[in-house]
């Protein structure tokens, strides 16, 4: 989509495009009906909720947060770039989702390790490397592992200054606890969003609720807007016809795959 910019002289216009790109990359994106492997680690049940259902927010990285994205997306694309087409490369953003969690989402690279092992591959700028995972990563991986019916992970940090590198491989059974703890919290914040109940206010900090990008719109139900359940309302009905859909896609898959359908054709 091609950037259109009004009232700014032509001379500037350069300039103007980078600020206009990077207010776009600020923009809270919605995608209601859905959970994702990125927000797994929040800790808060209502932000949960409110995102499952679309709930207008607002993202509220500073700038200078939001050029580190821009150059942490950079580094990822170079990468993929550099190994994409090696032959341990399985895939790359392959887009996973599964319909009983409602979770989805796109990780890095799916990739055959050294000893054949399918493998999910996330790639992790920072400023200095990790001695250690760092938890909410380790979450993330589990989630795509999940997804994939992948066994292993393998966690590739890269620092932003100097291109310093640390790898760390972890198995499907060292991550399957704090997956567990995730798909139950998620489950409850479903059971609770299909029951027409706000979900409480959980953060893993009070400061939390500052960085939120659904502060506002999450104090407005705490005093007595219920805008939210109109939301809930559109969400439960797309995941409806969702589900008809799979039902439809499912039976027809059967019927085409039947030796008394393929005989009486």
């Amino acid at each position: 989509m091609a950037l259109r910019l009004k009232q700014v002289p032509p001379e500037e216009w350069f300039s103007a495009a980078i600020d206009e790109g990077l207010k776009r990359m600020r923009e809270h994106r919605s995608d209601p009906g859905w959970f994702h492997p990125s927000d797994a680690p929040n800790a808060c049940a209502r932000y949960h909720q409110l995102a499952f259902i679309g709930a207008p927010g607002q993202d509220k990285a500073s700038p200078e947060l939001t050029f580190m994205a821009l150059v942490g997306t950079y580094i990822h694309t170079l990468i993929q770039k550099a190994v994409g087409e090696h032959e341990a490369v399985f895939d790359i953003e392959g887009k996973l989702e599964d319909g009983v969690t409602r979770v989805r989402g796109s990780n890095d690279m799916r990739i055959l390790d050294y000893d054949g092992v399918l493998a999910i591959l996330d790639i992790k700028s920072c400023n200095a490397l990790p001695a250690e995972p760092k938890p909410d990563h380790v979450l993330q991986l589990a989630w795509y592992c999940y997804l994939a019916g992948a066994t292993r992970a393998v966690l590739q940090y890269i620092t932003r200054g100097n291109g310093a590198k640390r790898r760390f491989t972890l198995a499907w059974h060292e991550m399957r606890a704090i997956w567990e703890a995730s798909r139950d919290q998620l489950a409850g914040v479903l059971a609770l969003t299909k029951d027409g109940v706000l979900a409480p206010r959980t953060p893993a900090l009070k400061a939390d609720c500052l960085s939120c990008p659904f502060e506002h719109f999450c104090d407005e139900t705490e005093k007595g807007d219920e805008s939210w359940l109109e939301l809930r309302t559109s969400t439960l009905r797309l995941l409806s016809q969702h589900s008809m859909y799979m039902s439809r896609r499912s039976a027809s898959s059967c019927a085409q795959a039947s030796p008394t359908s393929a005989s009486a054709t």
